[in-house]
């Protein structure tokens, strides 16, 4: 029952009465909201400093407490940017700091250590107050405080301009700074935001579990030499379905380059779907584009997707590494029932191998050279013949063959050495004069053996 007047279950109830909600209850229950008699609320009795609220707005205090001495030089730069003055600290110890402006105005902050509290940090004396005029190059704005500064920024756009960097901080900070500092504190930020390469590549094997986990029956594979991490084999279980499923069995292959701490290659094969779209199959990431790589790369690739014959694929490359490592894959298919029969990379992967010959293997200028039947180019090597007809002169077609009891059969000419077949032909030789022909006639060489043919 409520009486007018008074606050509701603060009036008189009887004992023996049910119609009341505290009727029956032993607990005492109390008519005000205020706090009772004799408790005080807790007070601290030195400041504390909120990293989270008091960044914004900071004011120093005597007995003011920071968790760390990290903590307390991080406000006093903060304090130094916003309000364009120089700190130094000196000293700086693990017990004691002292803080004070460079332009030696009064201003200075001691902290040191609680006598109580190994950890915490208090400000003991100082001057809070400054008596000089502001400084324009503030050397506490370093890439560090920059990059945690304008973090959101980057983040929101990852390729922000130097200049636009450099202007930011020259309006609100009003400082100016150069753009090899604003490269700096865009990295720092950037490896915040995306994470450290040396780090990530230590969680390789929790990124392959959960890879894993997520696409079951996935094909993750390591490349490891003496613990060394050297590549890795990603083909996803759903991309490998989809590619037999509704693609065309064409696969392109090829590398890139990978700009980052570590570098390194890219290798990837990819497909067209019906859309005549990329549909990307599998890759790998390795230390260089090579013979070994290339081979360890195209194996794991051909039991993936079960290449059993080369009858019905086609694959296209760049022919660039490729081609030196045709004949590693050959030796592989002697021994492997995945892969038989194969003289070359196209024949390996997408042409029959008894109509591809080699033929179809371009060959440079140089090996067509070597390959290329020697010439045997006439030498003036010395035969009976040619003295023969070195001592009657010069003579004439049309008198016919001589007799060959006089003029016995040549012997033939050895063949120059393989260092003389980029060379000319060599000059013949000059005949001797004769009394029957004027030295103004043109002099015709006679090659050795001509006209000593039988009758």
């Amino acid at each position: 029952m409520i009486v007018l007047g008074e606050p509701e279950g603060c009036g008189n109830v009887d004992e023996g009465s049910d119609s009341s909600e505290y009727a029956g209850s032993d607990k005492l229950y109390s008519c005000s909201d205020s706090e009772e008699e004799g408790e005080v609320a807790y007070k601290p009795r030195f400041e504390e400093f909120n990293e989270d609220t008091d960044m914004d707005d900071i004011h120093f205090a005597i007995g003011m407490q920071f968790s760390s001495f990290d903590q307390f030089k991080k406000v006093v730069r903060h304090y130094g940017i916003k309000h364009r003055y120089v700190i130094n600290f000196r000293p700086n110890t693990k017990k004691r700091c002292k803080a004070f402006c460079k332009r030696q105005c009064p201003f200075y902050l001691w902290a040191s250590l609680m006598s109580g509290d190994k950890e915490t940090v208090q400000i003991k004396t100082g001057i809070l107050e400054h008596s000089c005029v502001r400084d324009h190059n503030i050397r506490h704005i370093n890439p560090t405080w920059i990059a945690h500064h304008y973090l959101e920024q980057f983040r929101a756009d990852p390729t922000w301009k130097l200049d636009g960097i450099v202007q930011a901080v020259k309006l609100n900070q009003k400082a100016e700074i150069y753009k090899v500092k604003a490269l700096r504190a865009k990295n720092i930020a950037l490896n915040i935001l995306d994470g450290d390469d040396t780090e990530q590549i230590s969680m390789l094997h929790d990124y392959r579990l959960e890879l894993m986990r997520t696409h079951p029956g996935s094909s993750i594979m390591f490349k490891q030499e003496l613990g060394v991490f050297k590549g890795m084999y990603v083909c996803l279980a759903p991309l490998r379905e989809g590619f037999r499923a509704g693609c065309r069995s064409i696969i392109s292959i090829d590398g890139c380059w990978l700009k980052g701490i570590h570098g390194g290659q890219l290798l990837a094969a990819v497909g067209i779907d019906a859309n005549d779209c990329i549909y990307p199959v599998a890759w790998a990431i390795v230390d260089n584009e090579n013979k070994e790589n290339w081979l360890w790369f195209l194996r794991l690739l051909a039991e993936d997707l079960d290449i059993r014959n080369s009858y019905h694929w086609c694959f296209m490359s760049d022919r660039q590494k490729m081609k030196t490592s045709s004949r590693s894959l050959h030796e592989y298919a002697a021994d492997n029932e995945v892969i038989k029969k194969t003289k070359s990379l196209h024949e390996l992967l997408c042409l029959n191998p008894q109509a591809a010959g080699p033929s179809r293997q371009k060959t440079s200028k140089s090996q067509a050279a070597r390959k290329a039947p020697a010439k045997r180019y006439k030498t003036s090597v010395p035969t009976p013949s040619r003295a023969a007809n070195s001592a009657q002169g010069p003579t004439n077609s049309a008198q016919g063959p001589t007799n060959s009891v006089a003029n016995p059969a040549p012997i033939p000419a050895p063949a120059p050495p393989r260092s003389l077949l980029k060379l000319k032909a060599p000059i013949p030789p000059k005949a001797t004069s004769s009394s029957n022909v004027s030295s103004k006639k043109k002099r015709v060489w006679i090659p050795p053996g001509f006209g000593d043919k039988t009758n």
